[in-house]
């Protein structure tokens, strides 16, 4: 089957349920969806609950309506906490289960399987299933367990839902001090290189903030930003702040930006411009390695160019 109904929608329709929001795992831009999944369910007056994936997995199962949060986990490379939330939901909640809009991996053969596997003994009546662009939403129309079991439905990522007077009340305000260069460095990263460069402020936002308000921070107080962290991106053109995004390892971001940031004020750059982008200062080049490895002197260049320290 293939749905048409919104995410929204189907908050509003269903308002008069008892929902249970589960949070299956990641980091402080995974927090971004969940902020503006909250907001869209605020806006529906809808009466929810949130718990993490283990406080899920042991919470008396009930007549609620699960709503599991998007985001990116079902691939081969993160730790399938989400394949394992899915399966516990449909398996054990008997009413409704609602996938959030997520991307998926183009691993047709792996995802297969691991979808079978959690579809094996599923006893909710009715399964919604979300993707946030295209590329994902496609694939699930290739996966017979999901067209079986699921209504497949594409809606953007919830982050875009957010409430951007409660974000720029939460940041502590507006700036443009510097341009943060935000590249990730965990499993997604590409195989681009990066050079170290102490004449730029380089962090991968979802390391270095300490709390959810200081990552939110970062970009708030920032004059532009460019960035391979998905919603680093998305909360760029939330702010209105001058955002360039690119890749990361596979179509995630590009996907997104062409099914909801490509009429944003988010930029995605040919490789010419990225190259141009990411070069390395000439400063930088006349600077020691010994100096510009130093923690203590680009602390305190961090300071001086006002980057938020919480």
């Amino acid at each position: 089957m293939s749905g048409s109904i919104s995410l929204s929608e189907l908050f509003k329709k269903n308002n008069n349920q008892k929902f249970v929001f589960v949070k299956p795992g990641g980091n402080w831009g995974d927090d971004l969806i969940y902020f503006g999944a909250e907001c869209l369910a605020k806006y529906n007056k809808l009466n929810y609950e949130t718990c993490s994936l283990d406080e899920f997995i042991e919470r008396p199962v009930d007549d609620s309506i699960v709503y599991i949060h998007g985001g990116g986990g079902y691939n081969e490379w993160c730790s399938g906490r989400v394949f394992d939330c899915l399966q516990h939901a449909i398996t054990n909640y008997s009413s409704m289960v609602i996938q959030g809009p997520c991307t998926s991996s183009t691993n047709l053969e792996f995802l297969t399987k691991r979808f079978d596997d959690c579809f094996k003994n599923k006893i909710s009546e009715k399964i919604y299933f979300f993707a946030r662009e295209h590329t994902s939403h496609n694939l699930y129309k290739n996966i017979q367990s999901i067209i079986v079991n699921c209504d497949v439905g594409i809606d953007q990522d919830t982050a875009f839902h957010s409430d951007t007077k409660l974000l720029i009340k939460k940041a502590g305000g507006l700036e443009d001090n510097y341009t943060l260069f935000g590249i990730r460095v965990d499993n997604e990263a590409p195989t681009l290189k990066f050079e170290q460069d102490i004449t730029k402020v380089i962090a991968d936002p979802a390391v270095y903030a300490k709390s959810f308000d200081h990552w939110i921070r970062l970009h708030a107080f920032a004059s532009s930003i460019v960035t391979n962290r998905t919603h680093s991106g998305i909360l760029g053109a939330l702010l209105k702040k001058d955002t360039t995004l690119f890749g990361s390892k596979y179509h995630k971001n590009k996907s997104i930006f062409d099914y909801s940031l490509v009429e944003s004020s988010a930029n995605w750059p040919n490789e010419k411009e990225l190259s141009s982008v990411l070069r390395k200062s000439l400063i930088s080049n006349f600077i020691p390695n010994k100096i510009q490895q130093s923690y203590r002197i680009t602390k305190a260049l961090d300071i001086l160019r006002g980057l938020p320290d919480q």
